[in-house]
Parts: C-alpha cells; structure tokens; sequence
C-alpha cells in the first residue's frame, strides 16, 4: 500500500507541476495582464488617430487644404483628443505635401525582431517601428493655386529698355 500511495504523490506532484509550467508558458507567450493593459492602452491610441485622421480630412475638405496644426477647430466631427490619455504627450502631426500626412503616437508595445507583423496586425495603417500612419486626403475644393504660393514679383528682363517711375 505505501507504493501505491508513493506513485500516487508522484503523479499528483507531477500533473501540478506541468499545470504550473503550462500556465508559466502560457504567460511568457501571451504577455499576461501587463501585456494586456499596454495593448489596451494603444487600441486606444490607435482609436485617437483615426478620430484625427477624420478630422483632418473633414477640415482639409471644408478648407480646402489641409490644416497647418492639430489645434481643436469648429470644423470636423465633434471632439477629437490631440495628446495621449495616458501621458498627456501630444500627437505629432506632419504634412507632407498638400494631399499627404502624418500622424504618430508613441506606443507601449515595441515590435520584437521577426514578430512587428503579428504584434502590430490589428494596428492597421500604423508603422509599428515609428508608430506613424500616413494617409492621404481627397480634397473635394482644392485651394486655389494662387492662395497657397507667395506673391510672385516680376523679374525684370536685361535685354528691355527700363520702365520710366512716375
């Protein structure tokens, strides 16, 4: 009987220490709570920059060209966050030509060598190494051509006589 008793104790200690390992395992892989909280955090920043994505393409629409910053402005859909929830840092906004820009945010999740792909699959549009997202906007009313240059001064010609002052 104390045999059986004995494989019984190695077996009971034995399931739970591949129940321990597995659920050990199981954290590595997933990232436990922490991972989680962090991911949470971007879905969120992800959120605010299609808020501001939409936005600016509302304004850039209305105005005819894009807008030269991220301040708030009557135009667009409602109310839109311009710096991070979390650490109050604001959104970065870069325009990089007339119809093209860029937002960004600063994420928790850092893309690891070989998995940015599959950690940043449902951060759709974003560049997971500079956490970037370039898009581009369809104005309906471009601005007028002349709106948007500096005023352009004549260059007088070398070879015509010189116009007399009144």
């Amino acid at each position: 009987m104390p045999d059986a008793r004995r494989s019984q104790s190695v077996a009971t200690i034995s399931i739970a220490v591949l129940a321990t390992a597995m659920v050990v395992a199981g954290l590595v892989t997933v990232g436990g709570p922490a991972q989680g909280r962090m991911e949470q955090r971007d879905s969120e920043r992800i959120s605010d920059l299609r808020m501001i994505e939409d936005h600016l393409n509302c304004i850039a629409n209305e105005q005819g060209a894009l807008p030269s910053s991220l301040a708030p402005t009557p135009a667009g859909p409602g109310d839109v966050r311009i710096s991070d929830p979390h650490t109050d840092a604001p959104y970065r906004y870069e325009i990089i030509d007339p119809t093209h820009f860029r937002i960004c945010a600063e994420f928790e999740v850092k893309p690891t060598a070989g998995q940015a792909e599959r950690q940043f699959a449902n951060y759709s549009g974003v560049d997971p190494v500079t956490g970037c997202m370039t898009t581009s906007v369809e104005l309906s009313q471009p601005a007028a051509i002349s709106e948007s240059l500096p005023p352009v001064q004549a260059v007088p010609d070398p070879d015509s006589p010189p116009t007399p002052l009144p």
